[in-house]
């Protein structure tokens, strides 16, 4: 089985954020793949509103809170 979890790296640990319901000792495979930082998550978004210039109705939440700030 596989899944895509959330994970936290902290002094040298890698660790999850939620349970992983392994047998302790358990070996596993771990695939890392960085979150984009906020920097590029805004740019993105920036980007993504200009390619719509014409638009003019109302902005959908997410685009809002990171276009204005909130």
């Amino acid at each position: 089985m596989s899944r895509t979890i959330k994970a936290i790296y902290e002094d040298g640990v890698l660790k999850p954020l939620e349970p992983l319901h392994l047998a302790e000792h358990a070996e596993t495979y771990v695939t890392v793949q960085e979150e984009p930082s906020r920097a590029a998550q805004d740019e993105g978004a920036v980007q993504t509103l200009a390619d719509f210039p014409e638009y003019t109705g109302p902005l959908p939440r997410p685009f809002y809170s990171v276009a204005c700030g909130e």
